[in-house]
């Protein structure tokens, strides 16, 4: 059982805390360099709400054709692709798929 816990707890931690929250938390020195408006800010941050709201709905057929393992492995992944995105952004578009992207891997929740 712990071999299945443990790992889940992992998963859960770096694609829902880190990829989904902590846009939030740099967003100042983000809105900074990139020259971002308060509705930019916004308008990426209700992108990392809407990317989670369109992964749990997915979730449920993409569990039933691709099984468990391969959608936390693309959570995952897109946690991971999503957090350097945000990080390497040049511009608010780049920017605003990245936290897309990275709000794509808050789907490992429903799976745990």
């Amino acid at each position: 059982m712990w071999s299945i816990v443990l790992p889940s707890l992992a998963m859960i931690a770096v694609t829902y805390a880190l990829a989904r929250f902590s846009f939030g938390l740099f967003l100042p020195d983000i809105a900074a360099s990139l020259d971002l408006s308060a509705a930019n800010g916004g308008f990426i941050g209700a992108l990392a709400f809407a990317s989670y709201t369109l992964a749990l709905f997915a979730s449920y057929r993409l569990i039933r054709y691709f099984g468990q393992y391969n959608i936390m492995l693309a959570a995952g992944t897109s946690a991971i692709v999503g957090m350097l995105g945000i990080a390497f952004s040049p511009s608010f578009p780049y920017l605003a798929i990245a936290v897309f992207i990275a709000g794509l891997g808050a789907v490992s929740l429903r799976l745990c």
